[in-house]
């Protein structure tokens, strides 16, 4: 059989060829393995390795038992030193000729007390560590102790006698915590479950946000992970199976272009770096190609264009890229460096490079089709619903009733791009600690220091769409006025994203963790947040929250708005939550005003006097369906007299009612319409347009993810987004959608991986067709946190 051998970077790939003769594999392309004697294995050797891929295999498990074996030991021996001072003693006492010595008195931890089972379900016969997750989030091994010895208290850090929790078994607190703090409980039910396993522990460390939402994710029930994990793979495999169908079509150019044997380097970047596309200015991700002599840098998408233009032009088709007309691409799809005079040397051809290890992507797409394929679980939407049946309204939830029907509902609208608001999320006069001058002295007491009030920060005047610099404190002072005056800044973001996550997880951890949905969408520890999956050590790896505050429209002495506009309509590639934290009510606001939530024509009354919010309206939000992104484009232009393609992009215009109306009659398409009260949640997919007006001063806390639903979406829109002017602000900050869900399928078959092999569920429950549950367990053992393109 003929073959391709391309070296890719040290690494050589063989790509068979389809031969009509089954011609026998040549000796020096077998694997290596044999048995000493007369038997060797006839199977094809790996790429750049001496042995077959079963083998090569084979070996890394053998080289991992033994590394971790070894590692096993040396943990024991280090916890033995830390924990029991016997053995210091037993030490000090031989080196002073007193062997056994050992002072009076002197408090001794337990010894840790580890169990390691072998023979586990999926490993094989290798060694397993029980671990399990510490109150400050860290990953820990099993004690077992008695009910009552010394030790350190979780609550108060101290060493003293402590009663240790049956059910997590690492955790013990001491009396005089238990006195002052839980005395509600019984010791002997403390002992069963302590404070901390029943999330009412108030140390310091379990009131960090961050740490209680990872406990939250990770107490999850495992087969609704499963769930969650699998439909993730469903939405990001088209994604990758792209991603490796492009690559292998530069490599077969490569191949055309230079024979058999082709050199891939690999390109090396810092963690904290990204590489741009020297024409389109998009980021690039792994491969792309490079000119030698001038460093110019071209991604896929570019070569992709720069064929089909040449393509076009010698077909004499009117399609033809103007952009293109002086790059011409090879006669076997090689491309050339840009002409001298656009910026490049123009005397080089563009060599394939790469920034990821050279199998992962093929192994990525291999791995995730066999997981979405073997794993039949049960589906996580109720296909009952219709298309037609959502359209007619939006999905308004209480936080209680949201909580109670789980995500099920809410991705079936996600999935068909429709917004969700929550209601009520949190209680109203819990509003009064998000004023933006308690705010100001939470920052100040997260940061450990007085905060210079008089800083200049920059806001933004919603009327001419100016950024104006204005003192921090005297914003805040106009935001508690009741009649803010004409002209003066009306949107400010403050403060920074690390000062207000550090708020958020220290003074707010309560707001944090009750957060709708939040075990799914948090920007570390989301389970369905693809952001969250990228190297935290890279560049853009999260979406950081922000804080808005915003004022509202004043009015003038007969009592009409000063300012009828708002935020401009924009749109955004990732989906994003809006919750309306505090408000500070205007001048000349009737009191008894109806609240009606308006959903593209169908009205929900609220009749409700209970609570005060009722009759106070904070903002108006105009939410547009993604399909009506292309009329609203027609529209602007027309509008605007703009020749650009995709002008909803500059967020430069507020549609006023006149050009709703418009929208209406002549386009056909009408926006929801939501009125937001304080302690509502508005949930708006990834490429909805949406505007809103703030009729009273507010404060907006915004979150940004991106569920697996909106991939397709996000992708699209990234392509919309190339083809804007280089320098468009959008460029700057789009994502790299397609690198989030490479790292975002490896981490869920890692995760599958743990699930599957977890030996208190049973692999015949999580696998409808049970033929394909050996191949799909044989296939996760090879999936480990090697297996990562970093090395």
């Amino acid at each position: 059989m003929d073959q391709l051998r391309l070296k890719l970077g040290p690494t050589e790939v063989t790509i068979p060829q389809s031969s009509p003769n089954g011609i026998t594999i040549p000796e020096e392309l077998r694997c290596k393995r044999s048995d000493g004697k007369q038997w060797r294995c006839s199977a094809l050797s790996m790429p750049d390795k001496t042995v077959c891929e079963k083998h090569y295999v084979q070996a890394k498990k053998r080289a991992a038992n033994s590394a971790l074996r070894a590692s096993l030991k040396k943990a024991k021996r280090t916890a033995e030193i830390e924990t029991d001072g016997v053995y210091l003693e037993r030490k000090r006492a031989r080196v002073d000729g007193f062997a056994g010595f050992r002072e009076a008195g002197r408090p001794v931890r337990p010894v840790i007390d580890r169990e390691y089972e072998k023979d586990v379900e999926g490993y094989n016969g290798n060694l397993r560590e029980e671990r399990a997750i510490a109150g400050n989030g860290v990953v820990s091994p099993v004690v077992n102790h008695s009910l009552e010895s010394y030790g350190t208290c979780h609550q108060c850090g101290k060493n003293s006698r402590v009663s240790w929790c049956a059910s997590c078994e690492k955790r013990g607190y001491c009396t005089n915590c238990i006195s002052k703090w839980y005395d509600e409980i019984p010791i002997n039910q403390i002992r069963k479950v302590c404070p901390a396993c029943r999330g009412i522990c108030n140390c310091q460390v379990c009131l960090q946000g961050d740490n209680l939402i990872k406990a939250k994710v990770h107490e999850m029930n495992g087969m609704e992970k499963l769930k969650y994990l699998h439909r993730l793979l469903v939405f990001v495999l088209p994604v990758v199976k792209q991603i490796y169908s492009d690559q292998c079509f530069e490599i077969g150019v490569e191949a055309r272009a230079h024979g058999s044997k082709v050199e891939i380097p690999r390109a090396k970047i810092n963690p904290d770096q990204q590489m741009l596309c020297d024409f389109c200015e998009t980021p690039i991700f792994d491969y792309h190609r490079h000119c030698l002599n001038c460093s110019y840098d071209l991604c896929l998408s570019c070569c992709t264009e720069i064929r089909q233009s040449s393509k076009n032009e010698k077909q004499n088709n009117d399609n033809s890229s103007v952009k293109f007309s002086d790059w011409k691409a090879g006669t076997v799809g090689t491309v050339p460096c840009r002409p001298h005079a656009s910026g490049g040397c123009g005397a080089s051809e563009l060599v394939l490079r790469r920034l990821l290890k050279i199998n992962w992507i093929s192994k990525l797409v291999k791995n995730t089709e066999e997981m979405v394929n073997g794993c039949k679980v049960p589906k996580l939407l109720d296909a009952s619903s219709s298309e037609q049946d959502n359209y007619k309204g939006l999905y308004c939830p209480l936080l209680e009733e949201l909580r109670r029907d789980g995500i099920s509902r809410f991705s079936e609208n996600w999935e068909l791009g429709i917004p969700v608001l929550v209601k009520r999320a949190f209680e109203i006069p819990l509003s009064e600690s998000w004023d933006p001058v308690v705010i100001l002295r939470g920052v100040e007491e997260s940061v450990d220091g007085e905060m210079d009030e008089s800083v200049i920060v920059k806001a933004v005047d919603c009327g001419n769409k100016s950024e104006v610099e204005i003192e921090l404190n005297k914003f805040i002072k106009g935001y508690s006025d009741t009649q803010p005056q004409q002209g003066t800044p009306s949107v400010l973001e403050w403060p920074s994203p690390a000062v207000l996550e550090e708020f958020l997880t220290s003074q707010r951890p309560e707001f944090l963790v009750n957060f709708p949905l939040i075990e799914f969408a948090h920007s570390k520890w989301g389970l369905l947040n693809l952001p969250s999956k990228l190297p935290h050590d890279g560049s853009l790896t999260e979406l950081e929250p922000k804080l808005i505050i915003s004022y509202g429209n004043g009015l003038d002495d007969e009592g009409n708005e000063l300012n009828s506009e708002g935020v401009n309509l924009h749109v955004s590639m990732c989906d994003v939550v809006y919750m309306l934290m505090h408000m500070n009510e205007r001048k000349g606001k009737n009191e008894n005003e109806e609240s009606l939530e308006k959903c593209n024509g169908f009205e929900i009354g609220s009749n409700s006097s209970e609570l005060e919010r009722e009759s106070k309206i904070g903002a108006i939000w105009d939410i547009f369906r993604r399909e009506d992104m292309p009329k609203l484009n027609e529209f602007l232009r027309s509008r605007q007299n703009n020749s650009d393609k995709y002008p909803v992009y500059d967020g430069s215009i507020f549609l006023n009612e006149e050009a709703k109306h418009i929208l209406k009659n002549e386009y056909d398409i009408e926006p929801w319409t939501i009125k937001q009260n304080v302690s509502d949640a508005i949930f708006i997919p990834a490429g909805c347009p949406f505007q809103f007006t703030n009729l009273q001063s507010s404060v907006q806390l915004k979150f940004e993810f991106l569920f697996p639903e909106s991939i397709s979406e996000s992708v699209r829109m990234a392509q919309e987004i190339r083809c804007l002017p280089n320098g468009h602000f959008a460029k700057l900050n789009i994502m790299e959608v397609r690198k989030m869900c490479l790292y975002a399928a490896s981490s869920a078959i890692r995760e599958i991986q743990k699930i599957s092999l977890d030996p208190k569920l049973k692999l015949e429950n999580k696998f409808e067709d049970h033929n394909l549950t050996e191949a799909v367990s044989e296939n996760l053992a090879r999936v480990s946190n090697k297996h990562t393109p970093d090395n």
